[in-house]
């Protein structure tokens, strides 16, 4: 008896699930174009980088171009601090091409141009006027925040 208590039960577990609304979605309400901008690239073409990396996870990962991984808030600072030392932005756009949403997780793509000139010295940074790509991991909080949890930027020229 106990076993057909069982499998009746077990039969009726896709009924159940496909009664079961599903769970809302946090990415769907979340304009990632607004706030790559505002908590991303207006900060760091500010050289606010306390503000910038404070969007990054505890644990992130940043892939920039000439240096090594940085991983974890701590280096990820020390390298945006690096940058502000040591440049000015001539130039600095960003363009979000698309953001694809995936629940608690989202991936926005895009370019830039950018041109560093040299803080001390007032010229350009070797490499010159600069275009690329990047491309963005979020990751939803469970205090309800989104913080990037990768973040790689290469150049394309």
């Amino acid at each position: 008896m106990r076993i057909a208590i069982l499998v009746f039960a077990i039969s009726l577990m896709p009924v159940i699930t496909a009664c079961t609304p599903p769970r809302p979605c946090p990415a769907d309400a979340v304009d990632f174009t607004a706030l790559f901008e505002e908590k991303y690239a207006t900060p760091f073409r500010n050289g606010d980088i306390e503000k910038w990396v404070e969007t990054f996870s505890a644990d992130a990962l940043a892939l920039h171009n000439r240096r090594p991984a940085d991983i974890g808030r701590e280096a990820i600072s020390s390298f945006g601090k690096m940058v502000a030392a040591t440049f000015r932005f001539a130039r600095y756009d960003v363009n979000v091409v698309e953001t694809r949403k995936y629940c608690d997780m989202a991936v926005t793509h895009g370019t830039y141009a950018s041109e560093f000139i040299f803080r001390e010295t007032g010229q350009p940074a070797p490499w010159g006027p600069e275009q690329g790509k990047f491309l963005i991991v979020w990751q939803h909080q469970a205090d309800g925040d989104w913080k990037i949890v990768a973040d790689m930027g290469n150049a394309s020229d």
